[in-house]
């Protein structure tokens, strides 16, 4: 593994509780740490999988009020959204938090507890790396929904201002006291959110296989994540309610969270950040577009990696079919097309001209892309001229 970097540090991670018993374990963490009566945070697709349902009856088992309720609108990550929080969490005497949901909701949440448990004013003032800084303790649990599980074990949240701007926080206070992965709640998911739920796990174990700050233990947990989308997507796809298929699914999409969360990103994830900010939407919707071009801009620096990875993405016989030094190109060629396929088959969008991209919005794009802080792990150093250019190719 070129560039690997010997030195490491492991953050230390939620509690990870999945399988039968899974939400009572959950009600019975926070009780045991001291909640008494806890906010509610959700999504619509929770509420109708009624995940919901069965995280307020586990509370209510542990002795945990469900004190207040609130419904996150998809692509509503936003600052506004905290504030309004805040007035409820305080109003209705909660000293909780539950998050179930995508990660708008789990965003929303994160960004919530840091700005109570640091007791700060404004959002403004705990924005950045390690800003926020634990004043009083606010339990603190997140059931995700979908297939893309990772952002429920990092400790960054992305939130949307009312002016437009997006503000990345990174902090200990982001990540939860326990973290649920109940092996039924996306059975029967949609084709479109499998798929692009994949593709988010698949961007995200890539970036941070190939970051600057990769190790090798960041490294066994994105080539593990690999080769589970590889050997479970396509069975989930043709039959949503194969449990055994979804729960790889789902592992893959915490160890990518894992791996991130100390490796880091790249320009994937600053980008896809910018364009929800311009665009709007959700933000693992632009990945599948913006990955392969992302693939070809680090390509030199990241060749040895690539060959090795391309193993844990199309099995023995291509692999050992593919001649070695092909095999870097090969696994570009094979991440772009199946993003693209993928895309097509759910019918979302495949350029960013169909996003709502238009020529005019490129310069502020790149610029904010420019200073997302995930580029500090990128192993090439990109400049807003690169991203523009990337941009432009995928109007």
């Amino acid at each position: 593994m070129k560039g690997d970097n010997l030195y490491y540090e492991v953050p230390v991670a939620p509690k990870i509780v999945g399988g039968e018993g899974c939400f009572e374990a959950m009600g019975e963490e926070l009780r045991a740490i001291g909640a008494v009566s806890a906010i509610l945070l959700c999504d619509e697709a929770a509420e109708k999988a009624l995940t919901a349902e069965k995280v307020r009856i586990a509370l209510t088992a542990a002795g945990v009020r469900t004190g207040a309720n609130y419904m996150v609108a998809d692509g509503n990550a936003a600052f506004s959204s905290v504030y309004e929080l805040r007035d409820i969490y305080r109003i209705n005497n909660c000293d909780s938090i539950v998050a179930c949901g995508g990660e708008d909701t789990v965003n929303t949440a994160k960004a919530l507890r840091m700005l109570l448990s640091s007791q700060a004013v404004t959002l403004d003032e705990i924005a950045g790396v390690d800003v926020a800084k634990s004043k009083v303790t606010v339990p603190f649990a997140v059931i995700p929904a979908g297939v893309d599980t990772s952002s429920s074990v990092t400790r960054s949240a992305f939130l949307k201002k009312e002016d437009g701007e997006g503000r990345e926080f990174r902090s200990s206070l982001g990540k939860a006291d326990v973290c649920v992965v109940d092996a039924g709640t996306d059975l029967g998911a949609s084709f479109r959110s499998i798929a692009v739920g994949a593709v988010e796990v698949l961007a995200g174990s890539i970036e941070s296989f190939v970051s600057l700050n990769a190790g090798k233990l960041t490294k066994c947990m994105d080539l593990f994540a690999m080769r589970a989308i590889r050997d479970s997507l396509d069975k989930a796809l043709e039959d949503p309610g194969d449990a055994t298929a979804m729960w790889q699914l789902r592992q893959a999409g915490l160890l990518s969270g894992l791996a991130y969360d100390t490796a880091g990103a790249g320009l994937v994830r600053a980008m896809t950040n910018a364009l929800t900010v311009v665009c709007g939407g959700r933000r693992e919707e632009y990945s599948g577009i913006v990955l392969p071009e992302v693939l070809r801009f680090n390509l030199e620096s990241r060749k040895d990696d690539y060959a090795e990875a391309l193993y844990y993405v199309v099995g023995d016989d291509r692999f050992a079919s593919t001649a070695a030094d092909m095999r870097a190109e090969t696994f570009v060629s094979t991440v772009s097309d199946l993003t693209a396929r993928l895309y097509k088959e759910a019918g979302v969008a495949r350029t960013l001209g169909e996003r709502g991209l238009k020529e005019e919005d490129v310069s502020s794009v790149a610029a904010s892309a420019a200073g997302d802080y995930s580029l500090m792990t990128n192993p090439v150093r990109a400049t807003a001229e690169d991203i523009a250019e990337i941009l432009r190719r995928l109007l």
